[in-house]
């Protein structure tokens, strides 16, 4: 699959599939469409979700660049436990750019600030447990906060 998206690329195009698997999890799911943009004028930046090829298995993977140090970048899938290992420039072929889910266009937080923050957070954890938490902390303010006034 790597040769095809890479062939795709090279005419400027994006390249379009399903995910499989759960290590992106909330913001990527399996069965979500995914649109595959060329790197052609992006940089690879901590917290960017990318499509490059591992270097265990040698195959297509998605996931968010955690960490950087000069030209290797660090993965790790959203909800995985342990990083992917290090990766250089040259095995990052494109970013994720839109997420559909049932024909619908999907927030996944794929870069900026929230890529960013969610990046920090996946060092040290699963994202989506970590979530979790903020979400139940964040309600238990709001609800506090209704119920005062």
């Amino acid at each position: 699959m790597i040769d095809l998206v890479k062939a795709v690329h090279e005419k400027g195009a994006e390249f379009r599939f399903k995910a499989q698997g759960f290590s992106m999890t909330p913001f990527i799911r399996n069965g979500d469409a995914i649109t595959i943009a060329p790197l052609i004028s992006w940089a690879p930046g901590v917290g960017m979700i990318t499509a490059f090829t591992h270097p265990c298995h040698q195959r297509m993977v998605v996931h968010r660049i955690i960490a950087r140090h000069g030209d290797h970048y660090l993965f790790k899938g959203d909800n995985a436990f342990a990083p992917d290992g290090w990766v250089s420039r040259g095995q990052i072929f494109g970013f994720v750019r839109k997420v559909e889910r049932k024909g619908r266009p999907v927030w996944f937080a794929g870069g900026g600030f929230p890529g960013h923050m969610i990046a920090l957070v996946s060092r040290w954890t699963p994202v989506l447990p970590a979530l979790l938490v903020v979400w139940k902390y964040l309600r238990c303010l709001t609800g506090k906060r209704i119920k005062q006034i």
